[in-house]
């Protein structure tokens, strides 16, 4: 059977809103949609993310960086 990983990738985007402690469900929601849309669009999405933080292999459950 062939190695199997887990990767983990973080997302950055920002939104503007009139809530101090950064917005609801849905506005976070609408402007994670539109960050997507807009990778998408623009193809960069390797920029945007990088490299994985983490990645997981699923028989030693180690970040294969660590082993």
């Amino acid at each position: 059977m062939r190695p199997r990983y887990n990767h983990l990738y973080v997302i950055a985007f920002s939104f503007d809103s009139d809530d101090r402690e950064g917005g609801g469900p849905s506005e976070i929601m609408r402007a994670l949609r539109r960050r997507v849309r807009e990778l998408e669009r623009t193809g960069e999405i390797l920029e945007a993310v990088g490299i994985p933080d983490e990645t997981i292999d699923y028989e030693t459950g180690l970040d294969v960086r660590v082993q």
